[in-house]
């Protein structure tokens, strides 16, 4: 082919997607989700369990532990999600940090009001402050990612 000629050949490509690429990854950090999805379910049973043959319960390290294996579970929850669609950005990631973010940031008022509850250094009014900003902080992220899965079909749909 010289310089000026150009293929006519209209058959479809195979499309190279980022995700892909990237199925390793996601394949890995779901695996490293899975165990935390399970001990969301499986500790607050044995807790419940010991509680009922007199052990003393510290609630909010319960808490605390369980907001952790939460929004682990969301977590995987995204990434399993990430794995089965080929899109970049989904409504489902969206939805996931959203609620992340809320239940962070409604943690962070709550935990000050349990019993045995230790300040963490830095409260403002009556939240726990070290909580509330990654709360707030994943809320606004969750609204980035809203504009971004709108921008990504609007691309879709030019071409």
């Amino acid at each position: 082919m010289s310089k000026n000629d150009f293929r006519v050949d209209t058959t479809s490509s195979e499309k190279k997607t980022f995700f892909k690429k990237k199925q390793t990854l996601l394949g890995l950090a779901f695996l490293l989700t899975v165990p935390q999805m399970f001990s969301a379910v499986i500790l607050p049973i044995q807790w419940l369990l010991g509680a009922r043959h007199g052990v003393a319960l510290n609630v909010t390290s319960i808490a605390s532990q369980e907001l952790y294996f939460l929004v682990m579970t969301i977590a995987g929850i995204s990434v399993l999600k990430m794995m089965l669609s080929d899109k970049t950005f989904s409504k489902t990631l969206v939805q996931c940090t959203r609620l992340e973010g809320y239940l962070i940031a409604v943690a962070s008022v709550i935990f000050p009001l349990l019993p045995g509850y230790q300040a963490s250094g830095s409260t403002f009014f009556f939240c726990d402050s070290v909580l509330l900003l990654p709360g707030v902080l994943l809320i606004i992220m969750a609204e980035l990612l809203k504009e971004a899965v709108a921008m990504q079909q609007e691309l879709n749909e030019v071409l």
